[in-house]
């Protein structure tokens, strides 16, 4: 019986008979002995031991059961909140997988820059690199030469930082007065959507290193940024502040995903008599985006616009299908996970939460280990499919918490076994586009849907 234990990051020690008042259990399967009454491990021993926990009182049969499962090393496990990063558990206890393909995002990168004629790029990688994984996927497009990245929030950037990335990073989104430090120790790009705000970051700057800074154009979709008539003033607040660069000028498209509309070449003739006027004061006018390299390739091609801006693209997805596949973009993402029971129903009889879908024969039904708590969503009830050994069967019944049920068809038809897995898109399923259509949602929801508890594991 464990009466308390802690998660703990050291290395064994290699002094027996010292006295101790608490045991530390390795993943070399030993009790290691510590020399002093603290709970720091002395550091002299062996390198590929770590500490998987201290106790004070633990059986055999305990401690047998326990290293059987934990094989893992406990080094940067756990995140701010004291949380256990899934990551840092082993793949075989995790029912769900995303598998992620980093060639195919730097196969993106590659496609998009030359579909866009050439220059730099700034790789969106906000919200986990699109459910992708930030820090992994940062790193492959820094090491294939990507000149910028993006996020939408200040820690986003941070986290990366502190992985090591060194590319510029800008914030797209609004920090607070008292991020401004922390955007300057960082280095990183701050957005200026107001003359208010362009007062408040002058203020604050010259007290600490050189601040780049992007001003962000309102040019008609009415979301995020400055007034077309504040451009004047709020440059020549911030030109008159010691130690700002003015490292960006850009806008975002309302429809470039849309080949028909107007507006995205309406918004660029707003923001082109601002360019003719003030684009040689920026070291870089960035207004395309994934959709309006590919949708609206005139817009901003005349070198008025010398950096793209690409997220989804990355990731394998235009507007539709058809478009990312023709130009040679490849999904990047594979969500996987496993049957957990089979089981044969007869005609009339129901499944899932208030049995909202009946069999009409005798039918052979398998339960996936993967629900709506995993990013799978309820709407996909009685609409979606999901690939097995190369096969695709319908959805059946509610899509609950954390498990699917799909048709099977005839008992006897298939071989279906607990373990088997089951493809909820990618490659062997459906792909994430017809996931999207069935839910009634689009893409990038399908991909940044995908919760924290399905592990993500990355290939080159």
């Amino acid at each position: 019986m464990i009466d308390s234990w802690q998660a703990a990051i050291a290395p064994c020690s290699s002094s027996p008979g010292s006295h101790v008042d608490q045991q530390f259990f390795c993943n070399c399967g030993q009790a290691c002995i510590l020399e002093t009454r603290t709970t720091k491990a002395i550091d002299r021993t062996k390198d590929t031991c770590r500490i998987l926990f201290v106790s004070d009182s633990i059986s055999p049969s305990d401690l047998t059961r326990i290293l059987r499962i934990h094989t893992l090393k406990f080094e940067d496990t756990l995140d701010d909140a004291g949380n256990l990063e899934p990551n840092s558990l082993p793949q075989d206890l995790f029912p769900n997988r995303v598998e992620v393909d980093l060639s195919r995002i730097r196969n993106n990168l590659d496609v998009m820059r030359r579909h866009a004629g050439g220059g730099p790029v700034m790789a969106v990688v906000k919200a986990n690199a699109y459910g992708h994984g930030a820090i992994r996927v940062a790193r492959a497009l820094e090491s294939h030469g990507v000149e910028f990245l993006a996020v939408a929030q200040v820690q986003e950037a941070v986290e990366l930082r502190l992985a090591g990335l060194e590319r510029p990073i800008l914030v797209m989104g609004v920090p607070r007065k008292q991020d401004l430090p922390v955007l300057a120790d960082m280095r990183l790009d701050i957005l200026i959507h107001s003359p208010e705000w362009a007062r408040t970051v002058a203020d604050f700057a010259g007290r600490t290193r050189e601040l780049s800074v992007h001003l962000k154009v309102d040019t008609g979709m009415h979301r995020l940024g400055m007034r077309p008539e504040d451009v004047a003033e709020t440059i020549s607040t911030l030109e008159s502040a010691p130690g700002i660069r003015l490292a960006g000028l850009w806008t975002h498209f309302a429809s470039a995903d849309d080949p028909e509309s107007s507006f995205t070449a309406k918004q660029y003739d707003v923001l082109r008599g601002i360019i003719q006027t003030f684009g040689d004061r920026f070291d870089y006018v960035h207004v395309r985006a994934s959709n309006a390299v590919h949708y609206h390739r005139d817009v901003g091609s005349s070198g008025e616009s010398n950096l793209i801006r690409i997220g989804i693209s990355l990731y394998g997805y235009l507007h539709d299908a058809r478009a990312a596949s023709d130009i040679g973009l490849k999904p990047a993402m594979r969500m996987v996970s496993r049957v957990a029971q089979t089981r044969v129903i007869e005609a009339g009889e129901g499944v899932s939460y208030n049995l909202k879908w009946t069999a009409k024969r005798r039918t052979q039904i398998a339960t996936i280990s993967c629900g709506y708590a995993d990013g799978y969503f309820r709407a996909l009830s009685n609409k979606a499919e999901i690939g097995i050994h190369g096969k695709r069967f319908p959805v059946v019944g509610t899509v609950c918490m954390d498990l699917t049920m799909v048709n099977l068809g005839e008992p006897g038809s298939i071989v279906v076994q607990e373990g088997d897995a089951a493809i909820m898109f990618g490659d062997g399923g459906p792909s994430a586009y017809e996931v999207a259509q069935w839910a009634d949602t689009i893409v990038y929801e399908v991909c940044t849907n995908v919760s924290r508890r399905v592990r993500r594991v990355h290939k080159d």
